[in-house]
């Protein structure tokens, strides 16, 4: 229900919906990582990070915790922690291609080539169509 509140653009509806079910399951990563997507389309970072972090406690092992920490942290210009949020999911998925690509960009972002060339070498290895690893 929250995610097609958030869909529809029903932000309040989304937050107050996923805020309830965390009420009876505070565990729930799903529900934290829904409730960091409202926070980032709301435009609220520092809630988004903390919902994020709160998934990827919850689940390390959810990819897409990570990634979504990397995300609101890289459009708060928090790059080193996104950085290193991508290196803690590497850590639980190290297989995870479009991670690799993402923390590529970041660090040729600041200069630092050779690590952003070892990590792109090993998306396209892990993952040969991902048109993102291509260079």
């Amino acid at each position: 229900l929250a995610a097609s509140q958030r869909e529809a653009g029903d932000l309040a509806g989304a937050k107050a919906t996923i805020e309830k079910t965390l009420q009876r399951h505070a565990k729930d990563s799903l529900a934290w990582l829904e409730l960091a997507k409202v926070e980032q389309a709301r435009n609220d970072l520092a809630a988004a990070a903390k919902a994020a972090r709160q998934a990827a406690v919850c689940e390390p092992e959810l990819v897409e915790a990570h990634k979504r920490l990397a995300a609101v942290l890289t459009q708060s210009g928090d790059v080193a922690g996104a950085e290193a949020a991508l290196l803690e999911g590497l850590k639980w998925q190290p297989g995870e291609a479009e991670m690799r690509t993402t923390l590529a960009g970041l660090l040729a972002r600041r200069g630092d080539g050779a690590k952003a060339e070892t990590h792109l070498r090993e998306a396209v290895r892990l993952a040969p169509g991902l048109k993102a690893a291509q260079f």
